[in-house]
């Protein structure tokens, strides 16, 4: 078994008010974006709120995850999509977030759907930011493979 030596990584990001009920965030040279307070709560709503960029993040990072272990086990990936979803319940003392659900919709050669489901079962137990949050909260995640 080959073993990694350890090692830390820096994800870094400036987020800065831009005067009305949103901001922008600068990464790196990457195009700006945008955020706002969705209108229910108060903003304009008129850009994505940073909910909805950390539960695309959540299933950002088990994407990336089946990727990188799907090259591992060399399995012929033809479709890969991460619907997601994060519940949030407000209660009197604020707003808490309650659960996220999420499938891994994978479609593989014919033949290799075992493969396929040890593929988003091993993405979900290994990426981080699953990881992270399932120490707080429910985390619900389906593997749909079909094979085609």
């Amino acid at each position: 078994m080959t073993t990694h030596p350890e090692k830390n990584h820096l994800f870094q990001a400036t987020v800065a008010w831009d005067g009305e009920t949103g901001g922008n965030i600068t990464i790196k040279d990457f195009p700006e974006l945008q955020i706002d307070t969705p209108a229910e709560w108060g903003g304009q709503g008129r850009s994505y709120c940073p909910d909805q960029l950390f539960v695309s993040s959540v299933g950002g990072c088990l994407l990336e995850t089946f990727l990188f272990i799907k090259n591992k086990m060399k399995l012929n990936l033809l479709q890969l999509r991460v619907p997601i979803q994060m519940s949030i319940r407000q209660t009197r003392d604020g707003y808490y977030v309650s659960e996220i659900e999420g499938k891994v919709q994978a479609t593989v050669k014919k033949g290799e759907k075992e493969k396929g489901e040890t593929c988003a079962q091993l993405a979900e137990e290994y990426c981080h930011l699953i990881r992270l949050i399932k120490k707080a909260i429910p985390v619900k995640i389906i593997y749909e493979v079909t094979e085609t």
